[in-house]
């Protein structure tokens, strides 16, 4: 029996044809290198880009400011917690921020 037997005949994709599994799409394997460099440059350059993240976040870069406590406290959730127990804590914490 040929593939084309064993077709639908509605059409649709022959059997076998395409790309064989477990191989990767070279835009895939293109966005894999990038993010292997990017995190090597950043692994190679962590204390500079911290430094100036802080620099900016103290001289009041609100997205700095943002991304500091993101990656201090983490991102916030999707839920509302009304106990604010801890918030003189948190304006501690921040004023420590600005502060150098």
């Amino acid at each position: 029996m040929s593939v084309i037997e064993n077709r639908d005949n509605r059409g649709g994709a022959r059997l076998g044809a395409g790309r064989r599994k477990g191989t990767k799409n070279a835009n895939t394997q293109g966005a894999l290198k990038f993010k292997n460099y990017f995190i090597e440059q950043a692994s190679l350059h962590k204390k500079e880009i911290i430094d100036e993240l802080m620099k900016k976040a103290r001289q009041g870069n609100l997205y700095a400011i943002s991304e500091v406590l993101d990656r201090v406290l983490g991102k916030p959730g999707d839920t509302l917690d009304l106990n604010l127990g801890n918030i003189k804590e948190l304006q501690g914490f921040i004023g420590e921020i600005l502060k150098k």
